[in-house]
């Protein structure tokens, strides 16, 4: 198991397959997570917490970035 400060290497198993499986549905990632079941539902709630995780682009630079 990660470490604590390293538990999304960890968690990440295969980098690009929940944009893969959207992109073979023919749907966005967002489209894609509304009716994702099993493994991929799993995916979609990682990828929504990572979403949360990562700094505003405001929090980052200080002024909002176009």
């Amino acid at each position: 198991m990660a470490s604590k400060k390293k538990w999304i290497k960890g968690a990440i198993k295969n980098p690009g397959s929940l944009n893969a499986a959207a992109k073979r549905a023919g749907k966005s990632k967002s489209e894609f997570c509304k009716t994702a079941k099993g493994k991929n539902k799993k995916r979609c709630t990682l990828w929504k917490t990572l979403n949360r995780v990562r700094p505003s682009k405001k929090a980052a630079y200080g002024f909002e970035i176009q």
